[in-house]
């Protein structure tokens, strides 16, 4: 599975992809982090530092998976952020 973060120019489409890879990864709590990290970051050079919903809902879906694999303080932390 290849990195969508290989493409140049972050966008809100490969960010929203990768996202759904992540949410998508429900057996693999690795490959979903990666994805929604990714997500994050992503959103993150596409918005700056204004807030966003698109960003909003790859923590919240990244604050998901930690929680789904057991790991309860990131996924607090994912959420809070």
């Amino acid at each position: 599975i290849c990195s969508l973060q290989s493409y140049r120019q972050p966008h809100p489409v490969w960010a929203r992809a990768s996202r759904i890879l992540g949410a998508a990864h429900i057996n693999s709590a690795s490959l979903a982090i990666k994805y929604c990290e990714e997500s994050i970051t992503m959103y993150q050079q596409i918005y700056k530092d204004h807030p966003h919903p698109d960003t909003a809902e790859s923590l919240d879906a990244l604050g998901n998976v930690y929680r789904s694999s057991g790991n309860l303080p990131k996924a607090i932390e994912s959420l809070q952020s």
